[in-house]
């Protein structure tokens, strides 16, 4: 059967990498969110990866004021966003994820206001 994956989340980069790509030229430091995977085929080339209503608007740019280190990557690390929809709503959960594999809620959805 095929079905389409669709994510509840957005996640990436504010900013280009600053990655030598040299060594993998896989890496595109353009390609900085999620929406670069949408519409392209899924695991096992089974269905496209979409994303679940409500995701598809968030702009990660408008929550940049919770960058600590640029939402970026460099040879020396990296800060990528993730921001959630909680349910069908405005109230989104935003989360930075780093090299040292911390997860850090810096905002929490349900306590905001819409």
């Amino acid at each position: 059967m095929i079905t389409d994956e669709q994510l509840s989340f957005k996640a990436g980069f504010l900013e280009p990498s600053n990655i030598n790509t040299n060594d993998n030229p896989k890496i595109n430091p353009q390609q900085m969110t999620t929406d670069a995977f949408i519409g392209r085929k899924g695991l096992g080339d089974e269905g496209e990866i979409n994303y679940r209503s409500f995701v598809s608007e968030v702009d990660l740019s408008s929550y940049k004021n919770f960058c600590q280190r640029g939402c970026s990557a460099n040879e020396s690390g990296f800060e990528m966003m993730i921001a959630m929809p909680l349910g069908n709503s405005n109230q989104i959960d935003v989360w930075l994820v780093n090299e040292k594999k911390e997860f850090i809620l810096v905002q929490d959805g349900a306590k905001v206001q819409p």
